[in-house]
Order: structure tokens, then sequence, then C-alpha cells
């Protein structure tokens, strides 16, 4: 894949306006595709909540994006954690009051190799951060979601064909998909959970629960690893992200293609 030159705040082309008065957080959002999914957001207008492990990385991200004046705060948070992932819902929603978007993106990959070789502890880490942080991350977050709230999980393609030298990190994004299923179809803050696959042709979100959202409630220097997120951040499949993050205003549908990762 050939490289993709950054896209400076200035040059960056003009986006709708969907998410003005929103409130987000994305998680593992100082780099890569997390880095780009915080940025889309914030051009649409949502306020964007980040994370990542290391603060270093957060106050770089952050200094980036709002010097696009983009409006995004963060703190360092390890998914892994409970205590961690409770404070960090908890200072997201100190800072903008509600949420009505929630990305999960953070996942590790810790070894390759044969999926019958691979150690217990492998095992006991790919399933800690890849799929109990998701669902903790919802458990945490479900009492301050408004109603139509969307949540996205973010999973990978080779949930579907599971390559031989990942096979173990593609076995927890399967389940990751069906923890998407299980939980969209359990929603019980009014809203609907996407799953979201990067590097495919689609990805299919989950009925809506509700066909229109009633009032929310008043509000109360590191550069980028990747230095093509600013030009991520503009493909067509974050802004088909964008719109499976949108929360409920009315009915949508099932499905959206997109033109490529």
């Amino acid at each position: 894949m050939s490289a993709v030159a950054s896209t400076s705040s200035a040059a960056a082309p003009a986006v709708c306006r969907r998410l003005v008065g929103r409130s987000a957080l994305v998680t593992a959002a100082t780099a890569g595709i997390g880095e780009a999914i915080a940025e889309r957001l914030a051009r649409e207008g949502a306020r964007v909540f980040i994370c990542s492990r290391r603060a270093a990385n957060v106050a770089a991200t952050l200094g980036r994006l709002r010097a696009a004046g983009l409006e995004v705060d963060g703190c360092a948070c390890h998914v892994g954690k409970t205590a961690e992932l409770r404070a960090l819902v908890a200072a997201a929603v100190a800072r903008y009051g509600w949420l009505d978007i929630l990305v999960s993106n953070a996942a590790v990959n810790p070894a390759a190799g044969p999926v019958a070789a691979t150690p217990d502890g492998v095992w006991s880490k790919l399933f800690d951060v890849n799929v109990r942080a998701s669902a903790a991350l919802v458990r945490e977050a479900a009492p301050h979601l408004a109603p139509g709230a969307a949540v996205v999980f973010v999973s990978s393609v080779t949930a579907f064909a599971p390559p031989a030298p990942i096979g173990a990190y593609a076995v927890s994004k399967t389940a990751l998909r069906g923890l998407t299923k299980a939980r969209a179809r359990a929603a019980d803050w009014g809203g609907r959970l996407a799953g979201w696959r990067a590097g495919v042709w689609g990805f299919r979100v989950c009925p809506p629960l509700r066909t229109a959202a009633p009032p929310r409630p008043p509000r109360n220097a590191r550069s980028s690893a990747l230095p093509h997120a600013a030009a991520v951040a503009q493909r067509p499949c974050m802004r088909a992200l964008s719109t499976a993050a949108a929360p409920l205003p009315s009915q949508r549908p099932t499905t959206h293609r997109v033109d490529g990762p």
C-alpha cells in the first residue's frame, strides 16, 4: 500500500456538519484508524473525547486536532483495566455531560504464529482487550448514553477469513462480531450498535431500536504515528462510519456501501 501524504487542516475538504452538538468517546484514538475516526467525527461538529495508553500521545494528538479548530479532550487509559476504563467514561461525562456516540476501537495482537501454538497468556490478553473491554465500555457508558445514541465496535476483515499468522487475533475479532449482535439486541439506551470492518467494501449496521430520539438532556508533542491519518479521515469509509455513528434522527437503512478502506 502506498503512503498517503498528510492533509493539512487548511487543505482538508469540506465535510457535512451532521454531528453539531453531539458528544463522542473514541478509544485508542491517537494513531491510525482511531485517530482518523476521532478527527472525522470532530470535523462533523462533534465534541470528541479520546484516549490512549500513553498520556504523551494523547497530549500530542489533542494539540494537533485543537490546532485544526476541533473541539476535543482526552486522557490516558488502558482499556484492559476496568478501573481505568471506568475513569475514562467518568472523565468524558464530566467534560461533556453525556455521550451520543461511543466508538470502541482499541485492540491488540501480542503474538503471531499457529493457532495451536498460541500460549494461554496471549489468548487471555487478546480476549481481555479485544472483546471484554468493549463489553465493559458499553456497560460503563450505558447510563450516560443519550436516547438514540450509537455505539460502534471496530472489528476486522480477518473475522471472516482468519489468516494463518494471526489466527488467534482473528478469532477475537470473530467473537467481537458476535458481541456486536448480542449486545445490539440487548441495547438498553434506546439506540443502536454497529459493527464496522475496516478494510472491506461494506459494513452492517444492526437495525435501529427506535425510529426517533427523544430530546437530549441539557448540556450541563508527538505527531501521528501514521502521518496520513488526516487524509484517512476524508476517505469514503470514514464518511460512512460517521453516518453509522450519527445518533438516530429517523429510521436508517441497515446496510451502507462504501468505496474501500
